[in-house]
């Protein structure tokens, strides 16, 4: 379950650096 939210996490974070750099 950590691992599956850790990769969650940095799922997030792509796609939230990918919006950013778009943006």
């Amino acid at each position: 379950m950590d691992r599956v939210f850790i990769e969650g996490l940095e799922v997030d974070t792509v796609i939230g650096v990918y919006d950013w750099e778009r943006g």
